[in-house]
């Protein structure tokens, strides 16, 4: 869910400052109270990463009236389809906000305390307040208190302040720091043009790859940019993040990559069959090479040397077995049992659970490139705020299943590969103490 937010933002020829109470005001008027304290512990990182753009395009964002939320028409995990200006004068507005949680989206245009932004189908001007975007991920309704409770707050580079909600393991600390440094996320958009219609949706996929003070780390992430070939874009990514980092290597690198439909919907992969799609192909031709990609992105970008031991064959033997299949057809679907595999199976190849994890993780690859095949025209039903929100409950099952943190790098260094032929655009911002890229692929 994206929310715009007005707060008192100041603009000098060096710098920019924002109205830390204003702020405070502005994320507790639409989150019941809730949010406000931690938009404020985050205010002053938000001015720098803001003071961080070039004052040029701050100086015409405020002038021409939209400000930078036009720019930013990304939507996650939403239960509200459009983003909205606040009016913090308004009385109307605590009235408003329970309306927005009820879902009775009429009334709260009619007050107008809630006024849908720019980027949401219909246009809302600014005079003389800066517009920045508050993005809450994996947000319910119905669970307000819980939400800000368990949420922590992180500015991006562009400016925006993200809720980011404890979905499942994010409480234990390797995996929080992993989630840190890779993070994975769908950014579903539509347009609502009435109380039960919407039109445009569509879903990119966008994977964030970060390293503060790990140099060598950093150099790996700008190798990354060049799995998708070698276009203009991706080997400008990868020598800007790597004379970055010979400068100043302890600050932050962030490599963001973006797939849009058009990129993604080149994927493909063994089909299943059967009423429920329960049936594995008998030629698995385009599973296996969509599985070596990930293979070798894994050997290549981890280091791993047990995992250049495991071929294609050995993890259709470990499958089979595994799921006690007697017809020698793998099943990517099932992982199946793995203390049906013998120690010995591994022998002279690696450690036996550390090898069943990469197993098991390639084959939520092959089901991550079976999903986006199918998610490319998924989108396009959405046509109505139902089969709007049965996609995000989609999207939420697959960010679910298919996603593997610790083997996240190289699934995104295969996706980007196998979308090859994509055309690239890059976006690039550098602050005092990060540099991100933005690799966008069409």
């Amino acid at each position: 869910m994206h929310v715009t937010v007005q707060a008192d933002v100041s603009l000098s020829p060096g710098s920019l400052s924002i109205d830390t109470s204003r702020l405070k005001h502005a994320v507790d008027s639409i989150t019941g109270g809730l949010g406000g304290d931690k938009a404020a512990s985050v205010s002053n990182e938000l001015a720098n990463k803001l003071t961080a753009k070039a004052q040029s395009a701050i100086d015409n964002a405020v002038k021409d009236g939209l400000g930078s939320s036009a720019a930013w028409k990304r939507q996650l995990s939403a239960t509200t389809l459009l983003k909205y200006t606040v009016d913090c004068t308004s009385t109307a507005l605590e009235e408003s906000w329970r309306d927005l949680a009820h879902g009775k989206l009429t009334d709260v245009f009619r007050k107008g305390a809630l006024r849908p932004a720019a980027g949401s189908g219909m246009h809302s001007e600014l005079s003389d307040a800066f517009t920045f975007n508050v993005h809450f991920f994996n947000f319910s309704l119905t669970q307000t208190t819980e939400f800000f409770q368990k949420s922590t707050a992180e500015v991006t580079d562009n400016g925006t302040i993200r809720f980011l909600f404890d979905v499942g393991k994010a409480s234990q600390t390797e995996t929080a720091q992993a989630l840190q440094e890779r993070r994975i996320h769908f950014i579903a958009t539509a347009e609502q043009i009435s109380a039960n219609t919407v039109q445009d949706a569509t879903v990119s996929l966008r994977f964030d790859m970060s390293a503060t003070n790990k140099p060598n780390e950093a150099r790996a992430i700008a190798n990354t940019a060049l799995f998708g070939g070698t276009s203009e874009a991706a080997n400008s990514a990868q020598k800007t993040i790597q004379s970055y980092v010979a400068q100043k290597p302890k600050n932050s690198v962030v490599l963001s990559l973006i797939l849009q439909p058009s990129a993604y919907r080149k994927l493909s992969c063994s089909e299943f069959t059967g009423t429920k799609n329960e049936q594995p192909p008998v030629d698995q031709y385009q599973d296996r090479l969509n599985w070596k990609e990930f293979h070798d992105a894994a050997v290549q970008l981890l280091g791993l040397g047990f995992v250049g031991q495991i071929d294609y064959s050995r993890w259709v033997a470990y499958n089979v077995t595994a799921n006690g299949i007697s017809n020698g057809v793998p099943n990517r679907m099932r992982f199946g049992n793995s203390a049906a595999v013998p120690d010995s199976f591994w022998h002279n190849i690696g450690v036996p659970g550390l090898c069943e994890y990469f197993c098991d993780s390639s084959a939520r690859f092959m089901n991550l490139c079976d999903h986006l095949h199918a998610l490319a025209g998924l989108a396009g039903d959405a046509d109505d705020v139902a089969r709007y929100s049965h996609l995000l409950d989609i999207l939420t099952e697959y960010a679910k299943r298919d996603f593997n943190v610790d083997y996240s790098k190289p699934a995104v260094a295969a996706i980007v590969s196998l979308c090859a032929s994509s055309a690239v655009a890059l976006d690039s911002v550098t602050s005092d103490d990060s540099l991100t890229c933005t690799l966008t692929y069409a």
